[in-house]
């Protein structure tokens, strides 16, 4: 599949002042996934309510003129870092419909996988948007149900900016998750993604976007609250 598949997909989320928050990922024609952290004011309350207020979504894969879509946290599909902090999520909606396309194929990750991934985010520094290359290094993250990625020497690390963007498999450009932390300090190699597996457990309306199969093992059961409310 070519990089102009689903790559231009991508979206920066900008807020009513057009400040950037982050990036995220059109799904459908009317969604768009992202992390909950960006939608958030600097100073979030105890509650992390969620965000009553419409957000840009430029479309950078698809640079049209007028202005960029708005849309604002879906019902249902708001979930904020709690203290365990295995989720970070949020749908938008947008005000209106799409006029092309039907996003991307988010594919579960086969366990195991250690696989060149590319995302496209948005540092203070290159706000236009920047291309940085990692490697899939294992389970990782808040109750080992995340994915470390390890960039490259000589590439960009992952920094602000780069919350919420798609994770592309090099090989096939599937979506394997989205970008939801790093390692601050400068120079780091450390980040870490949120795979589609963990995705539709807490955003179960993503499902239908998903392909492949089950990647969940007994580990991961485990890792998850049984009795957590969705």
């Amino acid at each position: 599949m070519s990089h102009s598949g689903s790559a231009q997909w991508r979206a920066c989320i900008r807020d009513d002042r057009a400040a950037i928050r982050g990036a995220g990922i059109v799904l459908g024609d009317r969604h768009v996934l992202t992390c909950a952290h960006i939608l958030l004011p600097q100073i979030a309350g105890a509650e992390a309510r969620r965000p009553d207020q419409d957000f840009q979504v430029e479309l950078v894969g698809h640079r049209a003129a007028g202005p960029a879509p708005r849309g604002r946290v879906s019902d249902g599909c708001w979930k904020p870092p709690q203290d365990d902090q295995r989720v970070d999520l949020a749908l938008l909606g947008l005000a209106e419909p799409l006029p092309y396309g039907s996003g991307p194929v988010l594919r579960r990750l086969p366990s195991g996988a250690r696989r060149a991934v590319r995302m496209f985010g948005f540092p203070a520094t290159v706000p236009t948007g920047v291309w940085a290359r990692t490697r899939l290094a294992g389970d990782g993250g808040p109750g080992g149900v995340w994915i470390q990625l390890d960039s490259e020497p000589t590439g960009p690390a992952l920094e602000p900016g780069f919350s919420g963007t798609a994770v592309f498999d090099e090989e096939t450009e599937h979506v394997l998750g989205i970008v939801v932390s790093y390692l601050a300090g400068r120079g780091s190699a450390l980040s870490w993604m949120i795979p589609v597996e963990t995705i539709i457990r807490y955003l179960p309306r993503v499902r239908g976007w998903v392909s492949g199969d089950s990647a969940v093992g007994s580990r991961w059961r485990r890792a998850w609250p049984v009795s957590r409310r969705r």
